[in-house]
């Protein structure tokens, strides 16, 4: 508004004139002291964000001259959106300090900036990939697409498919954006009825039992999944698979934990009739033993508790012994949350978590640490 105000060809005009103006285009009858106000708002508020802006801006690269990038860059994102186009170039120059020195969010507005216009220049496709490795290496998932697209067309890097696949795999096993499936299918043929053998050979009591085999059919699997629903199953028996038997080194106890909450997180609906006996409440289990060890993920007893209620195991309908360590199991989790809600480290996320009452899993709200393939 404040650019209107200056052009000449306003100079003339009354507020009457003008106001008639904005109406004429907006198609809206304004009372005229309605448009006066609005009017002495737009002027106040237009002068305040451009002194602010400038105050601010400066205020964000002293910081980072004291090396107080987290401040640094707080301060220039909450006034980001008010940066005129001439100062944009600042604002890059303050995000790109903050992401350099281990600022998550600023190295991800940086790799949305170039990736957006990567083809725009050589340049620009560098930084592209410059911005996006930083977000890959922080672990964050939801990113890992666009990081394995760089390697799928060479922005930035030397094109490799080998490289491109083992992120989207990654991507897509835990928890990443849909896109990784999306590419994955594009690398990876399709192998005929891959769950249905899968699943024999999972179940299989022979001597000759080939998990090796049946890992990689459920991979193949997950890949060409039809619906998202569909994937969740057949990363839940990969998960599964690598917990008994640890085929694939490149496959952390981190990743397992991430491969039971993505298989959660799409559902397990499209099980094959070989596992016809199959419920979600196993899921619930083998996730609140996870939450108990702190396999992969940090120990919460609370969580262990909730998810360790709500699951149930096949064996547990005959074996009077797993069913007795079942309840002991979730009688042994509320005693340490509770005691645990009166430690000096604990207590605050604890309390609060009693203070909710029980939590609907069912229901429950996206841990924002499952975004990351590392455990900070």
């Amino acid at each position: 508004m404040k650019e209107i105000y200056d052009d000449s060809q306003f100079h003339d005009m009354t507020l009457e004139e003008f106001q008639k103006l904005i109406e004429e285009s907006s198609e809206v009858d304004i009372p005229l002291d309605s448009f006066q106000d609005f009017v002495n708002e737009v002027n106040y508020i237009d002068e305040a964000a451009y002194w602010d802006t400038n105050n601010y801006l400066s205020y964000a690269e002293e910081c980072l001259c004291k090396a107080e990038y987290k401040e640094a860059f707080s301060v220039a994102h909450q006034y980001s959106k008010a940066v005129p186009q001439t100062q944009q170039a600042r604002l890059r120059g303050i995000y790109d300090a903050c992401s350099e020195h281990g600022i998550l969010d600023a190295s991800i507005i940086m790799a949305d900036y170039y990736f957006e216009r990567w083809e725009s220049s050589d340049e620009y496709r560098g930084k592209a990939y410059k911005y996006l490795r930083r977000v890959y290496k922080a672990g964050y998932l939801p990113y890992f697409w666009k990081y394995g697209y760089c390697y799928l067309n060479g922005i930035g890097v030397l094109p490799s498919k080998l490289q491109a696949k083992c992120i989207f795999m990654d991507g897509m096993l835990c928890g990443g954006d849909d896109m990784c499936a999306g590419y994955l299918k594009y690398l990876v043929p399709e192998v005929e009825n891959a769950l249905e053998d899968a699943t024999t050979l999972f179940f299989d009591t022979s001597k000759e039992h080939n998990y090796r085999k049946a890992y990689e059919l459920y991979i193949n699997a997950a890949i060409h999944a039809g619906w998202n629903s569909d994937r969740g199953y057949p990363i839940m028996r990969i998960a599964d698979i690598q917990m008994q038997k640890n085929i694939d080194d490149s496959i952390t106890p981190r990743k397992c934990f991430l491969m039971y909450k993505t298989a959660l997180k799409l559902g397990v609906w499209g099980y094959p009739e070989q596992d016809s006996d199959f419920d979600e409440s196993e899921l619930y289990y083998k996730l609140g033993e996870i939450y108990f060890d702190g396999y992969g993920t940090k120990k919460d007893y609370y969580r262990a508790a909730q998810y360790l209620s709500c699951g149930w195991l096949p064996a547990f309908d005959e074996d009077e012994k797993a069913l007795a360590k079942r309840e002991k199991y979730i009688n042994e989790a509320w005693e340490k949350a509770e005691l645990l809600s009166n430690d000096d480290a604990d207590w605050k996320y604890y309390r609060e978590c009693f203070k909710r009452g029980e939590m609907d899993i069912y229901e429950e709200d996206e841990d924002p640490e499952d975004n990351f393939l590392y455990l900070y």
